[in-house]
């Protein structure tokens, strides 16, 4: 398991910025790139970042719980929990960039892919995030949930 710690505030990590996490190239030309999205999920009290099924299957947890799986480099994907009412409108809104993610709750998981014309904007993939975060903490036990 890997931990991150970091004083930036938020709203500074999310800006257009190259960055290099556990040597993740960010390549791409528009949309949340990868290691942008890796450092802005770690900065969430309590995230660290796994890979249970390999090196080149990582995920973001809190309190030993999911909230985020990170797709690969090249046209990147993030698959976040929410509400079903908002995976619906997500899927109306931006059919072309979200979809069912394997292996997971049709109604609760989303895939968000976040290149291509007509992409979500990074602030709406930031807030997603959020809510992802918050609804698997909320279900954590008190004793689990992150201090901050």
């Amino acid at each position: 398991m890997l931990s991150a710690t970091t004083t930036t505030p938020r709203a500074e990590i999310w800006a257009p910025q190259t960055v290099n996490i556990l040597r993740i190239q960010d390549t791409r030309v528009s949309g949340v790139k990868r290691a942008t999205a890796v450092e802005y999920c770690l900065a969430l009290p309590g995230a660290y970042l796994d890979s249970p099924w390999g090196e080149d299957h990582n995920v973001v947890k809190v309190g030993g719980k999911i909230f985020a799986f990170l797709g690969g480099e090249d046209g990147f994907s993030i698959t976040l929990k929410n509400t079903e009412d908002v995976v619906d409108q997500w899927r109306q809104e931006y059919p072309d960039h979200t979809g069912k993610a394997p292996y997971l709750s049709k109604t609760l998981w989303n895939v968000i892919r976040t290149t291509g014309p007509g992409a979500p904007a990074d602030e709406e993939i930031r807030d997603l995030i959020d809510q992802s975060y918050a609804l698997v903490v909320a279900k954590l036990p008190k004793s689990q949930r992150p201090t901050s």
